[in-house]
């Protein structure tokens, strides 16, 4: 019994080059990510007054509340940050002045944004041992060849289609 072209396996290096994941493919992946990266990296200008009174505001925490900025509470503190921030903005003051300014009186938590470089560096290396081990996976997976059929089989085999196409559609009556 003789296999035909089209229902021959393929080597494992001939599946990799005609897939979707061969040379081409991976190029586009390439592309893909640098694009992306690079949109990502861009920053936008230097922002508004107004707009740096508003991200200050949301993300200074209210001293006097339970995890509301201080631009979403109207407690008293609240009021007196905001008025606060507002007028060092005006001044010229940085955001990295005049949030530290406020850690220093109310403490490191007042931020409600994190700080810390552990925060971002822990998910960052999560995903990367993440994408390595599925790396890993896909290149290092090795397919099993099957056994060499042998006559008997073949033999079996030719018994059981000549049932189904004498038509009575059971082997061996």
């Amino acid at each position: 019994m003789t296999a035909t072209a089209g229902s021959m396996p393929l080597r494992r290096g001939a599946r990799l080059r005609t897939g979707f994941f061969g040379l081409p493919g991976w190029i586009v992946l390439a592309l893909a990510v640098t694009v992306t990266l690079v949109i990502g990296s861009i920053h936008p200008p230097a922002s508004s007054a107004a707009a740096r009174i508003s991200r200050l505001d949301s993300i200074i925490k209210c001293p006097s509340c339970d995890n509301l900025s201080i631009g979403e509470s109207d407690a008293a503190t609240a009021v007196t940050l905001r008025a606060l921030v507002a007028r060092n903005v005006h001044a010229g003051e940085s955001d990295a002045q005049i949030e530290s300014y406020v850690q220093s009186r109310y403490g490191a938590a007042v931020l409600l944004s994190p700080t810390d470089p552990v925060v971002w560096i822990v998910p960052i290396v999560a995903l990367a041992a993440g994408g390595a081990a599925l790396a890993a996976f896909l290149f290092t997976r090795r397919r099993r060849a099957s056994p060499p059929a042998v006559a008997a089989d073949e033999e079996l085999v030719a018994a059981a289609l000549a049932g189904f196409v004498s038509g009575n559609g059971r082997p061996g009556d």
